[in-house]
């Protein structure tokens, strides 16, 4: 199926972010890139140290999975490219994201575009800010992060790239809850079926298709609630083979 990689990105985002998040903080210190990833993925996700070595190789699995066998790739737009902000890094995402399925999708006025691969490189290439794609987007596979100003956004980044990218549990989650501030968590027709919401309180499954808002400690709850939907895509909402759906541009030049 088309969308295999976009079940692969929820069914590991978090542990993608967590990378991300130590990747640019070596990144930063001119860490090579794939021996910074292996020595993250390993001591985040691994404690006992005889079992380090099978874990990253299957982390990197995951990963190459989550992103349709394009890890490399992501170390390269992650690390060789120095990012120091999420604007580049979530437009990224959303490249590799849309790159095999563009989708029809409607703004909250009514407006109606195909976003695939070609788009969102046209608003990079543009230099328009991704927050104004995503204000655009009312459908998104990826949850964003993003704040009330590109200033509030770009500050809080900067601190959190400065902390130690191994941290504890505790200390990580609530660094995620601040870059929560403004988070939304979006449930679109054709991408998550509204019977995965039922058992996350405080949300009505009426509103398929809708924007869901939910911020601070609700947004992780819901998100640890949410994060193994499966994916139904509307086979209306995709146009397989678009013009708009171009291969990606492997010399990193955007």
């Amino acid at each position: 199926m088309a969308t295999e990689a976009l079940k692969h990105f929820f069914d590991t985002r978090e542990k993608v972010f967590e990378l991300t998040y130590g990747l640019a903080y070596h990144a930063q210190k001119g860490v090579d890139a794939v021996g910074a990833g292996r020595d993250i993925l390993t001591k985040l996700f691994v404690q006992d140290e005889k079992d380090r070595a099978t874990a990253t190789a299957d982390m990197e699995k995951r990963l190459d999975l989550a992103f349709g066998g394009q890890l490399p790739y992501f170390y390269d737009l992650v690390v060789c490219r120095l990012v120091d902000t999420f604007e580049i890094y979530v437009s990224d995402l959303l490249l590799l994201a849309y790159k095999k399925t563009p989708v029809l999708l409607q703004s909250p006025t009514g407006d109606e575009k195909q976003v695939g691969y070609r788009t969102i490189l046209n608003y990079i290439e543009e230099g328009r800010s991704i927050s104004d794609l995503h204000d655009f987007m009312c459908a998104k596979v990826v949850h964003d992060i993003t704040f009330k100003s590109w200033k509030d956004r770009k500050v809080k980044l900067q601190g959190a790239l400065r902390k130690d990218p191994f941290l504890q549990e505790d200390e990580f989650n609530a660094l995620r809850i601040m870059a929560a501030d403004r988070n939304i968590l979006v449930h679109n027709k054709g991408i998550a079926n509204a019977k995965y919401l039922k058992d996350v309180e405080g949300i009505s499954t009426a509103a398929l298709g809708s924007q869901i808002t939910v911020t601070g400690d609700r947004f992780f709850e819901v998100f640890e609630k949410t994060k193994n939907w499966s994916l139904e895509v509307d086979d209306n909402a995709i146009k397989h083979g678009a013009a708009d759906d171009t291969e990606p541009d492997q010399s990193g030049r955007f």
